[in-house]
């Protein structure tokens, strides 16, 4: 899908099918007339790669710490009795709902989620900083990472006169790291805003409380390094009221001029 990734609700018994190592092949077919149900056609239909978003475990780098037990909110997670002096962490895929949590805790990174793989945040950072060259340093980049509920059918907040926003979705804001949130500021975001939920409404139970951590570690490095610790703004909904992205990103905005470049005259 041209490294586009997708949300496809499926029925449980074709999701639990999955393999989550490895795409399946599949084609998504074009609007189909009611009443109608034409012969399958490949040359129509657009061909696509399904994977599911649960998480999976990557034995050969599991440590068994147990931290990413400690942390599913599903109980999704285990560690079996050793084998052969061996006890490797274990997910249940019927259980695992993919808030990859556990991919925010884990030490040794042996936990993986498909949404967050390397190739999936690069590409989504290449849609946040694609800027005409015309326009560099003209246009105010601000990156807003929210979770699904905060998100909602928003995929740009706001786009206006010198201001690009770009909305990256996680199923949960307990998914982004530290990392991030410094590779934002590296690739010279204007601001970051992370649109989550209080503690007390997270349905992943302890997201909210580990986003706020990597905030507080990210904020701890830009000091170090003499940078706006306040590059990074946060707004936790406690509410459905105060959902919707529109007024927090517009505030945020409103608050932060975006630079100005001046350009020369023409002759």
């Amino acid at each position: 899908m041209g490294g586009r990734t997708a949300l496809v609700r499926v029925p449980a018994t074709m999701a639990l099918g999955l393999n989550p190592a490895q795409p399946a092949p599949g084609w998504l077919l074009p609007r189909v007339r009611p009443g109608t149900l034409p012969e399958f056609d490949v040359s129509k239909a657009t061909p696509v790669e399904f994977q599911p978003v649960r998480a999976h475990i990557d034995q050969e780098r599991c440590r068994s710490c147990g931290q990413c037990v400690e942390v599913c909110p599903f109980h999704a997670i285990s560690l079996p009795e050793a084998v052969n002096g061996v006890s490797l962490a274990r997910i249940e895929p019927a259980l695992c709902r993919g808030c990859n949590l556990c991919t925010a805790v884990c030490p040794t990174k042996a936990v993986q989620g498909n949404a967050l793989s390397p190739q999936w945040w690069g590409s989504r950072l290449e849609d946040a900083f694609r800027i005409p060259a015309s326009l560099q340093g003209a246009v105010g980049v601000y990156v807003v990472l929210a979770c699904q509920r905060r998100a909602g059918g928003v995929e740009q907040a706001v786009v206006g006169p010198g201001v690009h926003v770009e909305v990256i979705r996680f199923r949960c804001v307990g998914q982004v790291d530290a990392g991030m949130l410094l590779e934002l500021y590296r690739l010279g975001a204007h601001r970051v805003l992370i649109a989550g939920c209080s503690p007390e409404r997270c349905r992943f139970g302890t997201g909210a409380r580990l986003a706020a951590q990597e905030v507080a570690k990210a904020r701890s490095v830009l000091r170090v390094l003499g940078a706006d610790s306040e590059f990074i703004e946060c707004d936790n909904s406690e509410n459905r009221a105060g959902d919707p992205l529109e007024p927090p990103v517009t505030s945020l905005i409103r608050r932060m001029a975006p630079p100005r470049v001046e350009r020369p005259a023409e002759a």
